[in-house]
């Protein structure tokens, strides 16, 4: 196995935990799917906003693509957390 496709399973497995971990947390708030959802929303927000203050301190005209390319992986990121 090489490095590169070890540090991808390992990447993975470790969305499936935080996945697990941010689900359950959102489980123990609420039991309404409505507020579920918006809780969701909320953490997301707050995740770009923590994202976007520890890469405002990149310069150039990188950053703002970077900056996406980070928020948009959030965004994935939570959209594939389902709760039943």
């Amino acid at each position: 196995m090489t490095d590169s496709l070890r540090a991808e399973a390992e990447r993975a497995a470790l969305r499936i935990v935080v996945s697990n971990v941010v689900a359950r947390l959102v489980v123990s708030q609420t039991a309404d799917p409505m507020e579920r959802r918006e809780l969701l929303s909320r953490i997301n927000d707050e995740c770009k906003l923590a994202a976007n203050h520890a890469l405002s301190t990149r310069a150039g005209d990188d950053q703002r693509a970077f900056t996406d390319q980070v928020f948009l992986a959030l965004d994935e990121f939570f959209k594939g957390i389902t709760i039943t």
